[in-house]
């Protein structure tokens, strides 16, 4: 049953006290619907019976998280500030109503005359989200524009939950060599990609080399290439610009602004489009007269999009056959054209559809419970102090860390005979050995890269464990520890350790 319907099959007239209004967005994981309460909108995130508790405990994990943050963090990224059940019992969450459009709309609408003040303005609030993130150990807020709305003040908020990754939080000498942090840096690139080729050619080129920079405050960055402006919404196009060029796809718009669409001919006019051109205003006003979704609009629009750009040298080649005064193209010919081309986006469009059926505030993570176990197909290894001492003593420390290295140099690699390459992806790599490296180190983390390599800190490792040496907790920071290795009086190596839902994983092994 659909989660926008009572257990009698009637459409839900009220949840948690609020009124609905209207239905925003379903899918198989639940409904998002549009409420009222007190004059103020409101939306609710209403939980399908069957979704897996693991998507629900995550979102309101990183709700919980995000709202007890400071500024820019629990600004800029959106939070359910009410959790409740429905009388069949379906978990609720409520968040504020964002009035603004999605951002991929508006880079579309704005594309090639936004302003680079107005970009600084989507931008550097989003890099001090993501900035202050690290600091409490989260990474992965930022996916693509479609996961950002706007506020009624241009305000760029984060939608998308599900793509957060909740961790400790690291010391700042260890971040520059996290894969997470990395991944952010990249994804960060790519988004401030995506609004650069909304602007200007020179603004763009500027706002590109910023970007390429990287690291930690590019908020400031960002700040001293241009003073942020109010982002404007109802701005009428240029229409000297070309159709395509005015509403390019969220694809295309994640990758460097070299690979845009090109600018019409001059002398080119919008009373004779380019068949595609013609199918796509057509499309996009016939699905929005029907009252389908956004989101369905949106990926009619992009596959349309996406036909054009795999077109394009066709369709340079009828733009010139045009400035040599070639005959036009006859009226049925177009027809016929946007016919097929219609029967095509329809193709694309139902593919994308029935491929994923996710809004995109209800994109799930991955279900930590369904997922398969890698332990589950190799060698199990038996619960220790790393899994039954998750509030450790300090006098247990020693015997923790001995055995986590003790399963350690049994996972990595030793002194072979072979210079075959040794790591997950290889396939001369055992399942036992994904088994062996999940009950030691991190997902995800530096020391999951390191222990499937070879590299001399295996080799420090061991040192320590034939010295039997000590171990000196440096710093404690919640369920992450920093600990030194001392063996004869001399401090081998450093480790990051942190507590996982598995228990004590190491992170990073410092030499």
């Amino acid at each position: 049953m659909r989660a926008d319907f009572d257990t009698d099959g009637e459409p839900l007239r009220e949840v948690g006290g609020y009124r609905v209004v209207r239905t925003l967005a379903s899918s198989r994981r639940g409904t998002r619907l549009l409420v009222h309460a007190d004059s103020t909108a409101w939306v609710a995130h209403v939980f399908a019976h069957d979704c897996p508790d693991a998507v629900i405990d995550h979102e309101v994990s990183v709700c919980d998280i995000v709202r007890s943050a400071d500024a820019p963090l629990s600004e800029h990224v959106a939070a359910a500030h009410e959790l409740c059940t429905t009388d069949d019992g379906r978990v609720v969450l409520f968040e504020p109503y964002l009035p603004g459009p999605r951002l991929d709309t508006l880079l579309r609408a704005r594309y090639g005359s936004l302003p680079l003040g107005e970009a600084i303005t989507i931008l550097a609030p989003l890099a001090s989200a993501i900035d202050q993130g690290h600091q409490l150990g989260i990474t992965g807020l930022l996916a693509e524009p479609a996961a950002v709305r706007l506020t009624a003040s241009g305000a760029p908020v984060i939608t998308r939950r599900s793509t957060v990754h909740l961790g400790p939080a690291l010391p700042d000498r260890f971040r520059d060599r996290e894969p997470g942090y990395a991944a952010d840096r990249d994804a960060f690139e790519r988004f401030g990609a995506a609004v650069a080729a909304a602007l200007a050619g020179d603004e763009q080129s500027a706002l590109l080399s910023v970007l390429r920079r990287r690291g930690a405050a590019l908020d400031l960055a960002l700040f001293d290439l241009a003073p942020p402006q109010p982002v404007r919404y109802n701005v009428e196009p240029d229409p000297s610009t070309s159709r395509l060029e005015q509403a390019p796809s969220a694809l295309s718009t994640l990758v460097p602004a070299a690979t845009a669409a090109p600018a019409e001919p001059e002398g080119a006019s919008e009373s004779t489009p380019l068949p595609l051109q013609g199918v796509r205003k057509a499309l996009s006003a016939s699905l929005i007269s029907l009252g389908l979704p956004d989101g369905f609009v949106s990926a009619a629009d992009d596959a349309v999009a996406a036909v054009a750009r795999r077109l394009s040298r066709l369709d340079e080649w009828i733009r010139r056959l045009s400035n040599r005064d070639a005959r036009p193209v006859r009226p049925r010919f177009i027809v016929a054209g946007g016919i097929g081309a219609a029967a095509l986006v329809a193709a694309i469009v139902v593919g994308t559809q029935s491929a994923s059926s996710e809004p995109e505030h209800l994109d799930a993570p991955q279900d930590i419970a369904e997922a398969p176990s890698p332990a589950s197909d190799g060698a199990r290894i038996e619960p220790g102090l790393a899994e039954t001492e998750l509030h450790p003593a300090p006098e247990v420390w020693s015997s923790l860390v001995d055995e986590l290295l003790q399963r350690w140099s049994e996972c990595a690699p030793g002194p072979r005979d072979t210079d075959e390459p040794r790591d997950l992806d290889s396939g001369s790599v055992s399942t036992a050995l994904a088994a062996c490296a999940s009950a030691v180190v991190h997902e995800g983390s530096a020391a999951a890269a390191l222990i499937v390599a070879d590299d001399p800190r295996h080799d420090l490792v061991r040192d320590w464990l034939r010295a039997e040496g000590d171990v000196v907790v440096v710093e404690r920071m919640g369920a992450a520890v920093l600990l030194d290795l001392i063996a004869d009086t001399t401090t081998t190596a450093s480790l990051l350790v942190v507590r996982s839902e598995a228990g004590w994983r190491i992170r990073d092994v410092i030499g």
